[in-house]
């Protein structure tokens, strides 16, 4: 009965890692780390998302203006198809692949597209729809820059109006504009990814408790035998050394403790012999001096009959 007892003690001492201190630490380092990351890179990606689409769209339409301004010194009256291949065919944006360049004349007709289907046919975008609409109604459009929908893909479109009422557009996927976004999430997916084995690691450093408290169990058990690891952690320099070093103190101290009660129980053992050894001779003599007595009675009764 007695044993069963001792062993659900046992059980009831021992702690799960999900309830022990390691596990809530290493939580909480994951919580921390995990949602600093996330919030850092949402930051990140927000504020360079909001940059990059500024920048380019400024850049689209100042390239569009000095595309014009281009158009506008070389154009001649006797300005044709070839002329316009030739002047916008390598027109592009730096670092955006895919962008181009076209024209539209003002009625909405296509006087060069780098697709040679579409040249003769009427604009489909509906920003220079209407852009074409107000030259129509004789009205003199800014030039600019818009960010439209083309079958299902966002484009920017940056925009002039040249001296013959025409209209350059110059056309960029804005997925490919912000493709540079893509390497700043997959940094934050190392970082994050880095962050996390930083804190497994961190929680590895709590094994050091768990030795220390396996130390004090046996301790509080009366086994003062040397642990394995009692040196490394009696070594080490942080708190964990400090509560180790405390501990191999205290067990020390109770060793000889119970040493200095074992060499006492020793001797008092060796008194009891004694007084035992001295107690058997006195019975002895004590038995002696009781037959002695009985004989002089024994005597005397004699004597007294006599």
């Amino acid at each position: 009965m007695a044993e069963k007892k001792v062993n659900k003690k046992k059980d009831n001492d021992k702690v799960s890692f999900l309830h022990s201190i390691a596990s809530k630490i290493m939580l909480l380092v994951f919580v921390c780390i995990t949602v600093t990351v996330i919030v850092i890179t949402a930051i990140m990606i927000s504020e360079a998302k909001s940059q990059i689409t500024d920048l380019t769209m400024e850049y689209i339409e100042y390239v569009a203006k000095a595309e014009r301004d281009m158009l506008n010194r070389k154009a001649t009256l006797a300005v044709g198809p070839e002329f316009y291949q030739n002047a916008l065919n390598t027109v592009t944006i730096k670092n955006i692949s895919g962008s181009y360049a076209y024209l539209v004349s003002e009625d909405g007709t296509m006087l060069y597209h780098p697709t040679a289907e579409k040249i003769g046919q009427p604009v489909e975008n509906s920003v220079v729809k209407g852009l074409v609409t107000q030259l129509q109604s004789g009205a003199a459009p800014d030039d600019g820059i818009a960010r439209y929908e083309y079958k299902g893909a966002w484009k920017y479109a940056g925009y002039a109006i040249t001296n013959k009422n025409q209209i350059l557009v110059i056309s960029a996927d804005e997925d490919v504009a912000l493709a540079p976004m893509n390497k700043v999430r997959n940094i934050g997916i190392i970082i994050s990814a880095v962050m996390i084995i930083l804190s497994l690691i961190g929680a590895y450093a709590m094994r050091p408790i768990k030795q220390i408290t396996e130390i004090l169990d046996n301790t509080s058990k009366f086994d003062f035998r040397h642990n394995p690891n009692s040196a490394k952690l009696c070594k080490r320099n942080d708190e964990n050394g400090v509560m180790a070093r405390a501990v191999s103190g205290m067990r020390a101290s109770l060793r000889r403790m119970v040493s200095s009660i074992e060499e006492a129980s020793t001797k008092i053992n060796g008194n009891v012999d004694m007084l035992q050894d001295v107690t058997d001779v006195v019975n002895s003599m004590c038995t002696d001096n009781s037959a002695t007595t009985e004989e002089l009675a024994a005597g005397m009764q004699e004597t007294a009959a006599t």
